[in-house]
């Protein structure tokens, strides 16, 4: 989380190009929306017993369970490839690039508009809850992601599962109920992560009309997402209140 933000700070100042990222988290951790209430939504102590770490997004949206899965980031600044500046136009781009990559291995993945809204009493967990075009298979979720916007630039993350342990998850978070709309791409094809995010990568080539370099972080991302570590991610504060609490 803090290299995703490092790379929205420095894309958002131009010191750095706009970028794709692709991750997995080790060990298993849980992260939780920028206005969500850890104590409240995720269930700690069985963190704890299964060695799950728990951190805070600078992203809004619901709980995710980042176990067995693919995370894809990208950072970028606002006029550039022909996002709009508003989250839900650059929403369907970034989704309609995911999904002609997993439609180039074989996966029958649809971007489906979602017009439900999720309530207070809603599910915890990102994959149980509705949002603005869904990427699903078979009717059911199977990517879940989040944004946050500003100085010029965004950050789009989000989950790509591949294999998902709904007894697993039921045990981390507190409500999450729809389990039954998840699915995986266990579940349809057997994918290795190299092979998935190949797909991606040139998914997002075609829906952008760009060509990607593959490279590592420069010196000043480094530096920077130490920072952010330091200031956010590793602090009790950061992960287990919301902002805006007090008490």
């Amino acid at each position: 989380m803090a290299i995703d933000e490092a790379l929205f700070k420095a894309v958002s100042a131009g010191t750095s190009l706009p970028t794709l990222r692709f991750y997995t988290w080790e060990p298993p951790a849980v992260s939780v929306g920028y206005f969500q209430n850890s104590l409240r939504e995720v269930d700690l102590s069985v963190c704890r017993e299964m060695g799950i770490d728990v951190v805070r997004r600078l992203t809004g949206g619901r709980a995710v369970l980042h176990d067995r899965e693919l995370t894809y980031s990208i950072i970028s600044p606002d006029n550039s490839f022909n996002f709009p500046d508003n989250i839900l136009g650059t929403y369907k781009i970034i989704s309609s690039c995911l999904v002609s990559g997993l439609n180039s291995i074989g996966l029958n993945a649809l971007l489906t508009p979602s017009v439900r809204k999720a309530g207070r009493d809603s599910p915890s967990a990102c994959f149980t809850s509705p949002s603005h075009y869904e990427i699903t298979i078979d009717g059911k979720k199977l990517v879940g992601s989040a944004q946050r916007r500003g100085e010029g630039a965004f950050l789009q993350h989000g989950s790509i599962l591949m294999e998902f342990n709904r007894e697993k998850l039921e045990k981390v978070l507190h409500k999450t109920g729809g389990i039954d709309s998840v699915t995986s791409t266990s579940e349809h094809s057997k994918i290795d992560i190299a092979t998935l995010t190949t797909s991606l990568v040139k998914g997002f080539e075609r829906g952008l009309g760009v060509s990607f370099s593959e490279g590592g972080l420069t010196d000043e991302e480094v530096a920077l997402s130490q920072q952010c570590r330091n200031k956010r991610y590793s602090r009790p504060e950061w992960n287990f209140r919301r902002p805006s609490d007090t008490n």
